[in-house]
């Protein structure tokens, strides 16, 4: 009786501790940059292993920050980098959205002024080569206009990296 009652006691400790994994076939993967990821001060790397659901892996890089000169109307480049090996048909879109605002980010400031800035350049891409190893370049630009009235500090916006793994489209 000792014994059976030790290996239901073992069995329900086993259970207690297990820790569900779930897999999914699905492929439509998309990220937001994460900074616990960053390699480097200079770069975020966003890899994402889809091979389980027999489609490929994809990598994108991306600039960890891009830092504008206070009162610059010159575009900031900053390059992103895509690599693929993906199942033939499948497609790799990567996009560059933003909200377009930059507020302060210092603690116990009380400047509430926000300054809107621009993204251009390679904001969508599609990847259709199964293979890629490529580089894509964004241009961020404040308008001088929306220096005019804002109060030398320390602002910060988002700029909002997506990828989502497409799967071919048949046609009957």
């Amino acid at each position: 009786m000792k014994k059976i009652l030790a290996l239901v006691m073992a069995i329900v400790m086993m259970m207690a501790i297990a820790i569900p994994a779930f897999a999914t076939k699905s492929f439509d993967n998309t990220f937001v940059a994460d900074p616990s990821l960053v390699p480097d001060a200079n770069q975020t790397l966003v890899k994402t292993d889809i091979s389980s659901a027999g489609v490929g892996t994809y990598t994108v890089t991306i600039p960890a920050s891009i830092s504008i000169v206070w009162k610059s109307t010159d575009p900031v480049n900053a390059k992103y980098h895509v690599t693929t090996q993906l199942l033939t048909g499948y497609t790799l879109d990567v996009a560059a959205s933003t909200t377009g605002v930059m507020a302060v980010t210092a603690q116990g400031s009380t400047n509430a002024k926000t300054i809107g800035f621009n993204v251009t350049g390679n904001t969508a891409v599609n990847v259709e080569s199964a293979i890629t190893d490529a580089e894509y370049t964004i241009a961020v630009a404040v308008p001088e206009a929306n220096w005019k009235d804002a109060p030398v500090d320390n602002y910060e916006g988002p700029i909002t990296f997506t990828a989502e793994v497409k799967a071919p489209v048949v046609t009957p």
